[in-house]
C-alpha cells in the first residue's frame, strides 16, 4: 500500500520564491511554475481533494486524498480489493489504520512520506532553488526530459520534459525498493495543470499499479472531523493478560499451538514477518478465498500471496476476529528444511496488538495489554524504529561497529549482515575464516558465507556474536546492517513494544551458554519418507567423516532415524566438541558407516 501513497504524491509534483538571479536551476522551476498554472493560481491552493481509480496484482480499488496547506495535514484511505488502510498527516506526526483496523503512529517509511508530501503536495519544492539540482538531460521513452533531484528528500528524482514544462517520469525509494511513476494525461483543473493517469512500477517485483482520476478538486470546504482516526480494531480479547504460555523451541524456532476456525494448527512466532501468514492448503480446506497476488520478499528471494478474510485464530490465549491474512504454501515451503507443517506464522498484525514478552530459557511467551502494561523495573530499554511493519534496534559489533539490526525471532542463527554493510566495513571479512552454506527463507534459498564474530552490544549487555552470515536479501534489507536472529536473542527474555516502538531486555536462563552450535556442518532434509544429506560445508566434522551431499541418513549412534524426527535430531548428536558419532547413511544402494569427531566450525 506504501507504494500506492508514494505514487499519489508524486503525481502531485508542483511548485515554490525563486531568486532573482535566473540561474539553470531557477529557471527550469520557472518553467515549471508556469506550466503547472503559474504563480498566482499555485499560491492561491490551499486544499487538494482527489478520487482515484487504481487497480494493482489483480485487484481493483480506489484511493481518497485530502491536502490541507496550513496548518499543514493530510488524510488518504485506500481500498484494494478485500484490504483498506488509511493514512493521517497533522503537521510532524504521522498515524496509520492497517488492513486489520489497528491504529499507531507511522513507522519510518510513513514519517518519510510525510517529510516528501510537506514539500511536494503544494508546490513548495519549485520556489527554492537551493532544494533542488538537475542533471543532464535524458530520454524517457521518445521525451527530453531533465531531471531534478530534491536534495532534501533522498534518492527522489522528477523528470521534467523540456517541451512542456511538466513531470514525465517520477522515481523514488521506498523500503529500500525503487518506485517509478509515470504520470500522464494532463489537464486543466480549477487553473491546475494536474495529472489525470500514472502508470506506477516496482521494478524488484514486477509489480504494476495504474491509478486513473475520478475527481479533482481544489479549495473546496474540509468535512468536519476529517482529519482525525478511529482504530477499528476491537478485534482482539486477551483471556488473562500477564499469564506465561508455554511454546517449543525447535531448531531455535518458537512454535504454538492455537487454532484457525476452530481447527488445530502448529504456529510459528515470526517477528521478522510484516504480516500474519495463513498456509494455502489449510486456508482451501477452511474453503477460505484468496484475492489479490502481491509479491513478498524475504530471504531466498521472492514470491506471491494473496489476502483472505479469516473469522477468527487463537494462539497464547489471544482471540482475534476478522482478520486479513496473507496466504502462501508454508506447509510446502518449510517442511522438507524444518520436519514442522507449519499452519500459520505469527507476524506484525499479532505482535503490534500487543507487548509480547519471549523468555527462550524457560520456553513461554505471555501476551500483555498495552493500554495496561507496566514496564519492568531495572530493565534494558532499547529504542526501536519501526519500518516495514518490523523492529530495527541499534548495537554495537566487536566493540567498535555500530549497527541497526532488524529484530527476527524467525530468522536462526545469530546475525546475519548485508551488502550494505560491508559496502561500509569492505575489509570487515579480512582475514577472517569463513566457509559458504545455504539457507532458506520465504523465497527459497539463498548461498550465505558464515563467519565468527566475537562480540555484540545490545544496551547494556554485551555477548558473544557467534556464528553469523553475510547473505544478499534485495534491496529491501540494505537500508539495516543486518538481521538479529534467534542465536543472539535466545540469551534474553525479550519484551517487544510496537505501541511504544521499544524493546526491553533482561537476562535469560540462557544468557551465559546460548543455544549450541552445530558441531557437524550437514544440512538435512525431508524427501519422502528419509533424510536427505542437503548440504555439507567444506572442511566441516561432517566433510572430513567423509559424509557427501545426496547421502540418505539411517542412523545415528545406532539409532534409527527417520523424516519423521528432523527436529530432533540435535537431540541425538553430542552438543561438545570431540565426540565420536557414528553415522549409518545409504550411498547409491548400499549402507556406509563413517565416524565424526564433532567440533566447532571455525574457531
Amino acid at each position: 500500500m506504501r507504494q500506492l501513497i508514494i505514487a499519489s504524491a508524486l503525481i502531485l509534483l508542483g511548485c515554490g520564491n525563486i531568486d532573482a538571479q535566473i540561474d539553470p536551476v531557477s529557471e527550469v522551476l520557472q518553467n515549471c511554475i508556469e506550466a503547472a498554472g503559474g504563480r498566482e493560481a499555485i499560491d492561491n491552493l490551499q486544499v487538494i481533494h482527489t478520487i482515484d481509480s487504481l487497480s494493482m496484482a489483480g485487484l481493483s480499488g480506489t484511493t481518497e486524498s485530502w491536502w490541507v496547506k496550513e496548518p499543514f495535514m493530510g488524510f488518504s484511505i485506500t481500498k484494494l480489493g478485500p484490504v483498506q488502510q488509511e493514512l493521517l498527516i497533522l503537521g510532524d506526526s504521522v498515524w496509520t489504520i492497517d488492513r486489520n483496523g489497528h491504529l499507531s503512529s507511522g513507522g519510518a517509511e510513513a514519517r518519510d512520506e510525510m517529510a516528501l508530501s510537506k514539500r511536494t503536495i503544494f508546490y513548495d519544492y519549485l520556489f527554492n532553488a537551493s532544494t533542488i539540482t538537475i542533471s543532464e538531460d535524458t530520454l524517457i521513452g521518445d521525451v527530453l526530459a531533465v531531471p531534478l533531484e530534491m536534495n532534501c528528500a533522498q534518492d527522489v528524482v522528477m523528470f521534467i520534459s523540456r517541451e512542456t514544462w511538466l513531470p514525465v517520469l517520477n522515481t523514488a525509494k521506498t523500503m529500500g525498493l525503487e518506485v517509478r511513476s509515470y504520470p500522464d494525461n494532463y489537464e486543466s483543473v480549477q487553473g491546475i495543470i494536474s495529472s489525470m493517469s500514472s502508470r506506477s512500477v516496482i521494478p524488484a517485483f514486477g509489480q504494476e499499479i495504474v491509478t486513473e482520476n475520478i475527481l479533482t478538486e481544489y479549495n473546496i470546504p474540509v468535512p468536519e472531523s476529517l482529519f482525525t482516526l478511529t482504530s477499528r480494531s476491537g478485534d482482539w480479547k486477551l483471556e488473562d493478560p500477564g499469564t506465561p504460555i508455554t511454546f517449543y523451541l525447535r531448531g531455535e524456532h518458537i512454535y504454538l499451538e492455537g487454532e484457525v476456525n476452530g481447527t488445530s494448527v502448529n504456529i510459528l512466532l515470526d517477528s521478522g514477518a510484516g504480516a500474519t501468514v495463513l498456509d494455502s492448503t489449510l486456508a482451501s480446506d477452511l474453503e477460505l478465498a484468496g484475492s489479490g497476488r502481491l509479491p513478498v520478499m524475504g530471504i531466498g528471494g521472492t514470491r506471491e500471496f494473496s489476502f483472505v478474510k479469516v473469522p477468527s485464530y487463537s494462539v497464547a490465549g489471544a482471540l482475534l476476529s476478522d482478520q486479513y491474512l496473507a496466504v502462501i504454501p508454508l506447509a510446502e515451503e518449510f517442511y522438507p528444511s524444518t520436519g514442522e507443517r507449519i499452519d500459520l506464522i505469527l507476524g506484525y498484525d499479532f505482535l503490534s496488538r500487543f507487548v509480547t514478552r519471549i523468555d527462550y530459557g524457560l520456553e513461554t511467551i505471555t501476551l500483555f495489554d498495552p493500554d495496561s502494561f507496566l514496564i519492568p523495573p531495572d530493565i534494558t530499554v532499547l529504542p526501536a524504529v519501526r519500518t516495514m511493519s518490523l523492529l530495527s534496534v541499534e548495537a554495537v559489533l566487536e566493540d567498535s561497529i555500530p549497527i541497526k539490526l532488524l529484530l527476527d525471532t524467525g530468522a536462526g542463527g545469530c546475525i546475519h549482515l548485508t551488502p550494505g554493510f560491508f559496502e561500509k566495513h569492505p575489509d570487515f571479512l579480512q582475514n577472517r575464516p569463513s566457509f559458504e552454506t545455504e539457507v532458506r527463507g520465504i523465497g527459497g534459498e539463498e548461498s550465505i558465507l558464515g563467519f565468527r564474530v566475537s562480540s555484540v552490544t545490545l544496551g547494556d549487555f554485551t555477548v558473544p556474536g557467534g556464528i553469523c552470515s553475510s547473505f544478499d536479501g534485495g534491496d529491501i534489507f540494505n537500508q539495516f546492517d543486518g538481521i538479529l536472529g534467534a542465536g543472539i536473542l535466545s540469551r534474553f527474555i525479550v519484551y517487544l513494544n510496537y505501541n511504544s516502538s521499544s524493546v526491553f531486555l533482561e537476562p535469560s536462563a540462557l544468557f551465559h551458554e546460548g543455544l549450541p552450535e552445530t558441531l557437524t556442518g550437514m544440512g538435512l532434509e525431508i524427501a519422502g519418507n528419509e533424510l536427505i544429506i542437503r548440504n555439507i560445508i567444506e572442511g566441516s566434522p561432517s566433510d572430513d567423516a567423509g559424509v557427501i551431499k545426496g547421502d540418505i541418513l539411517l542412523e545415528i549412534d545406532g539409532h534409527q532415524v527417520s523424516s519423521e524426527q528432523l527436529n530432533e535430531i540435535h537431540d541425538l548428536l553430542p552438543d561438545t566438541t570431540n565426540v565420536p558419532v557414528i553415522l549409518k547413511v545409504l550411498r547409491e544402494g548400499c549402507e556406509i558407516e563413517l565416524e565424526l569427531i564433532t567440533g566447532r566450525l571455525i574457531p
